[in-house]
């Protein structure tokens, strides 16, 4: 894919280059994944931080690198990027994340009542792939939008 980049982007120039605004990108990502799950469920948040402290989110990566492709059908796939691209103007540029953050909480009991740790919940979503209800995952990454901008209005 580094390679790939590059050669499209001759500006950016080496893979070295490429690796690190990935490695930048993937972390600010984590980051806020990480300060939107503390806000947002932080019974969650504290289970990530106890086992191992996996509220970097780093298991969400390959969803981000390959756009949900391998998390879901191919139908739905299109479903999902159709909807980031449309609430890029209607409520967030960063809707990827609230769709990332829906996908761990559509599975939140489960997490809590295995006390997964990193590897558990690597794991898990490796063995979910393409059995995810993404109507599902779309209404409450929706709803978590709304969490977030009622809490900003009644800060």
């Amino acid at each position: 894919m580094i390679q790939v980049l590059g050669n499209n982007w001759p500006i950016i120039g080496s893979r070295g280059q490429w690796e690190t605004l990935l490695s930048r990108a993937l972390r600010c990502i984590g980051m806020t994944l990480s300060s939107l799950g503390q806000i947002l469920d932080s019974e969650l948040f504290e289970l990530m931080h106890q086992n191992g402290n996996y509220t970097h989110f780093y298991f969400c990566n390959r969803w981000f690198l390959l756009d949900f492709k391998r998390e879901l059908v191919y139908d739905d796939v299109f479903s999902v990027w159709e909807t980031i691209w449309a609430a890029k103007h209607v409520s967030s540029s960063h809707y990827v994340l609230f769709i990332a953050l829906a996908l761990v909480e559509v599975y939140r009991d489960i997490i809590l009542e295995n006390n997964m740790d990193f590897t558990d919940i690597i794991k898990f979503f490796n063995e979910m792939a393409e059995r995810h209800n993404t109507k599902q995952i779309l209404k409450l990454a929706r709803d978590l939008v709304y969490k977030v901008q009622t809490l900003i209005e009644n800060k």
